[in-house]
């Protein structure tokens, strides 16, 4: 879903490139397994998350986004780290074009496992950490996934 300022500006710039601050969460359950959904446009597999709103904590943000697309609760363990680049960068298929600066955060499911995808998830589901690569991952995954498995190992030992 996209929000309203982002539907504001996008009356005001058309289809024109939008850097948008955003967070995922790398979310991990007892057994180590990681929280990844099919995203319902591109068909990729993807940490969950979005944009931030205005006024919004990172970290606030990343527990709303992963129960709005999962419908699982997540407490936040620590910020993992900060990314943007090419491959943050995405064209829908409506033509709007967005450039992502995107906060990584380390996440433990809180309580509800009860999957229940959202709007913008095709599937959703927990995987191995080793069996990650083996999904059609969106090309920003790849960019953190060495990260999210270094965060999983120091997480798991803690």
């Amino acid at each position: 879903m996209v929000p309203s300022y982002i539907q504001t500006l996008r009356k005001h710039i058309g289809h024109d490139l939008l850097l948008i601050p955003s967070v995922t969460g790398a979310v991990t359950r007892s057994d180590g397994k990681l929280l990844m959904l099919k995203h319902s446009e591109t068909g990729t597999w993807v940490f969950p998350g979005g944009a931030l709103e205005p006024g919004e904590r990172p970290a606030d943000a990343v527990s709303r986004e992963i129960q709005e697309e999962t419908g699982i609760s997540a407490q936040v363990t620590g910020l993992i780290g900060v990314y943007a680049g090419p491959e943050f960068e995405v064209t829908y298929k409506n033509g709007d074009q967005t450039a992502y600066m995107m906060a990584l955060y380390g996440c433990e499911v809180g309580g509800n496992e009860v999957l229940s995808p959202g709007d913008e998830a095709a599937d959703i589901g927990f995987f191995p950490a080793n069996s990650l690569e083996e999904l059609p991952l969106s090309a920003w995954v790849h960019v953190l996934l060495g990260d999210v498995l270094a965060w999983l190992n120091t997480y798991r030992v803690s």
